[in-house]
Order: structure tokens, then sequence, then C-alpha cells
């Protein structure tokens, strides 16, 4: 399965930077709209939600042929494209549900607590699986 794309640092960057600025933009919507008594109220939602969203995004980046030729294929197994989209799901819900745990008794607003948990977990991932890219 073959691309003819090519993933640059030019890209890379971009992409960061429009994520950047969306996240700020969705972020402050949030906070702006979901009051922590409603954030409360929301830990089961957010568990299934994101169970069901990590379990949906890597099966679509996992079969994507761009994505698996540029980077993907450089850190899993073929036969991991089956399994880890499942597994890593409902890692993330466990995860969604710890961050909602520990964003609730944080003092200050709990969605940005989350979303800053998030994004610190995201990071540590990223920085894990490009140390352990298997060429």
């Amino acid at each position: 399965m073959e691309t003819n794309y090519q993933a640059t640092s030019q890209l890379y960057w971009i992409s960061a930077l429009v994520t950047a600025l969306m996240d700020i933009v969705f972020v402050a919507l949030l906070i702006w709209r979901v009051k922590p008594a409603r954030f409360r109220q929301l830990k089961w939602p957010l568990v299934t939600v994101s169970t069901i969203f990590w379990i949906a995004l890597w099966y679509a980046v996992m079969w994507d042929a761009f994505i698996w030729e540029t980077s993907f294929r450089y850190l899993f197994q073929p036969w991991q494209r089956w399994v880890w989209p499942p597994v890593y799901g409902l890692i993330s819900g466990g995860v969604a549900w710890l961050f909602w745990w520990l964003s609730m008794r944080l003092p200050g607003n709990p969605i940005l607590y989350f979303v800053l948990l998030g994004g610190l977990e995201s990071f540590v991932d990223h920085y894990w699986f490009i140390g352990n890219r298997r060429d």
C-alpha cells in the first residue's frame, strides 16, 4: 500500500499551528458554555464518548495509506492495525475517567484542567512513540 504523498517538517508545523489555534477557540468556548456543576455530571458520557472516539480515530488512521506509510508502519507491526484501536480506546476511556476525577479535585475550572491533562498525556504519548520508532 504505497502512497505518493510526503510528510515534511513544514507540513507537521503547519498542522500543529492550525490545531493549536483551533484548540484555543474550542477550549475558550467550553469554559464559557459548560459550568463546573454540569461538568461534574458528564463523567460517564465523557468516558463513553472518549472510548468510542479513540477506537474510531485509531481505526481510521491505522487504515489510512498516507498515515500508515509515512509514520505508523515505523511504530506498529501490521497485525497491530486490528488490535491497537480497541485496546487504546479502552485505555483512553480509563484515562478520561482519571482526568475527570483529577479535574474535579483541583481548584479552579475543571474543564481547563481536563483539557490541560489531555494535552500533557498527548505530549507523553507522542514523545514515547517517537522514541520507540522501529526502523
